[in-house]
C-alpha cells in the first residue's frame, strides 16, 4: 500500500468509485454518463500539486484533492474531495490518506485548512475526529 501525488491517469478510476460513492445516502446522487470525470478533471488542474492517491498495485483505493492558495496571514489549504473507494470504507484508508496529507500540509507550513462536508455523512465525524470544526463565522450558500 503506497500514498502517491495524483497523475491524471489514475482520474478514470477515482471517477469510477467517486459516482458510487455519492450514489449512496445522504447524497444520491446519479452521476450521468462523464460528469464525475469532467468533474475531477477540472478539480484537477487547480489541485495536482498537492494532491494524492493511495493505491494498492495498480488499484486506486482513495484519493484526496487539495487545493493551496495564498491567504493574508499565508498558505491556505482547502481539501475539495476526500473519497475512499466504498468497498474499502471502515478500515483505516481514509485516516491514513487524511494524516498522510495533513502533515505534507504541516510540512508546507499551511496556517488553515478548510472544506465542506455535509452533516448528515458519516465524514462528518470523520473530519472531527481529525480535529476539524464548524466555523462559526462561515456559512455555505446556495441559490437554486
Amino acid at each position: 500500500m503506497i500514498i502517491r501525488k495524483i497523475k491524471s491517469s489514475d482520474l478514470r478510476q477515482c471517477a469510477e468509485f467517486f459516482k458510487s460513492a455519492y450514489s449512496q445516502p445522504p447524497f444520491s446522487e446519479k452521476w450521468q454518463g462523464d460528469n464525475a470525470y469532467k468533474y475531477l478533471a477540472d478539480k484537477y488542474k487547480y489541485c495536482h500539486n498537492n494532491s494524492y492517491v493511495l493505491a494498492d498495485k495498480d488499484e486506486i483505493l482513495g484519493f484526496i484533492l487539495v487545493n493551496l492558495s495564498c491567504w493574508a496571514n499565508g498558505p491556505q489549504a482547502f481539501i475539495e474531495e476526500i473519497v475512499i473507494d466504498p468497498k474499502y470504507q471502515h478500515q483505516g484508508f481514509g485516516n491514513r490518506l487524511m494524516e498522510y496529507t495533513l502533515d505534507k500540509l504541516k510540512k508546507l507550513k499551511v496556517k488553515s485548512v478548510l472544506l465542506w462536508t455535509n452533516k448528515n455523512a458519516p465524514a462528518y465525524k470523520f473530519h472531527q475526529k481529525h480535529g476539524f470544526s464548524l466555523a462559526a463565522d462561515l456559512a455555505m450558500m446556495n441559490k437554486k
